[in-house]
């Protein structure tokens, strides 16, 4: 928003949302929070286009069989050099690795289903889901760039629910 704001020529700026994020998946403050963001964004002389997106379920699909592919591989060939797109020291995940596969510290389940999922994934017949999904993402890319072309930027939620509050 500061960046339009800032920005001289705001009656040219053209944005897209996804319509399909106007659901139940997203929560109440989070939901309204966008809304107040597109009408000041509007205000502000931005056009703001709705816009539906017909493969936006394969998309999570895909991001999720690639997320569990690769960390079951991670997990399979040694530890995992990061975390959510952050970098951390080997020795971290060497000492957690080294742990679990000791049997000193057990995974919980929601992870556990994960690296199954992904392991299933890669193994069976010889890793082609795999590839299949980084294919069919190559071609969602290519189709989500197209619709967007004549867009400034996409303006979305962040994440689906706001952040607990922490006890100070």
């Amino acid at each position: 928003l500061s960046a339009v704001e800032a920005s001289r020529e705001k009656d040219g700026i053209r944005l897209a949302t996804l319509s399909q994020l106007e659901n139940e998946s997203i929560a109440d403050p989070v939901s309204n929070q966008h809304r107040q963001a597109l009408e000041s964004l509007q205000a502000a002389g931005c056009t703001i286009e709705a816009i539906e997106f017909e493969d936006i379920e394969t998309i999570v699909q895909v991001k999720n069989a690639l997320r569990y592919c690769e960390l079951a591989t991670h997990w399979r060939d040694g530890p995992m050099p990061y975390r959510r797109g952050e970098i951390r020291p080997n020795e971290d995940h060497s000492s957690l690795h080294s742990r679990l596969r000791t049997g000193g510290e057990e995974l919980s389940d929601f992870p556990r289903s994960r690296m199954l999922a992904g392991a299933a994934l890669i193994e069976k017949p010889g890793g082609r889901q795999y590839g299949r999904a980084h294919e069919v993402r190559r071609s969602i890319t290519e189709k989500l760039e197209q619709q967007l072309e004549s867009f400034d930027a996409i303006v979305t939620p962040t994440v689906p629910h706001l952040a607990p509050k922490l006890d100070a």
